[in-house]
């Protein structure tokens, strides 16, 4: 299963969402840790061990 998930930095705080994941975020300090939480996060919603991640950093952050 492929799922996207999306990096953003506001105010110095980094934060991933995917549109394959619903309702579902998460928060950090720096960008390895966010990496960090996303992959579990992703892993663990889906229940499965078998995802194919890709990330993305959000246009906000391309744009500063």
């Amino acid at each position: 299963m492929k799922v996207r998930i999306v990096y953003e930095n506001i105010d110095g705080k980094w934060y991933a969402s995917s549109p394959e994941l619903t309702r579902w975020s998460a928060g950090a300090d720096s960008l390895g840790e966010i990496k960090r939480l996303a992959h579990e996060g992703a892993h663990f919603v889906l229940e499965r061990d078998d995802l194919e991640i890709t990330e993305e950093f959000a246009d906000s952050i391309i744009s500063k």
